[in-house]
């Protein structure tokens, strides 16, 4: 629960970040859109941008790619717990149908054991 808030909250923070980032591209197209203005410069000031977008999406998927793989590592575990419970109960279903001596309720032997006279 609290890796799945984290990544919530991580996700919230990119958005926050994306926002942020798109706004800076605005104001570097509309300088770059001025007459005279330094091309060199915009290139430059893209490649900075596009870099840490590149960057905040990396960091966002891996933590998603981790959070994902617990997932499916948990969903996987209670699937063992389950089958582990439903063996046990099947297990303890025979058991107690059969006493010590190999009999079950009725007065028939069971297959390994063969009656004492």
């Amino acid at each position: 629960m609290e890796e799945e808030e984290s990544l919530i909250n991580s996700h919230r923070s990119h958005i926050d970040e994306v926002v942020s980032i798109v706004k800076d591209e605005m104001t570097l197209l509309n300088d770059v859109d001025k007459p005279g203005s330094d091309v060199e410069e915009y290139a430059k000031s893209l490649d900075k941008v596009l870099l840490n977008k590149i960057k905040i999406i990396s960091d966002l998927r891996k933590k998603l790619c981790t959070f994902y793989s617990h997932l499916k590592t948990e969903e996987h575990m209670s699937k063992l717990y389950e089958r582990n419970q439903d063996i046990a109960m099947r297990n303890q279903g025979i058991s107690l149908d059969q006493d010590q001596d190999g009999y079950s309720g009725t007065t028939q032997p069971s297959i390994n054991q063969t009656p004492q006279p």
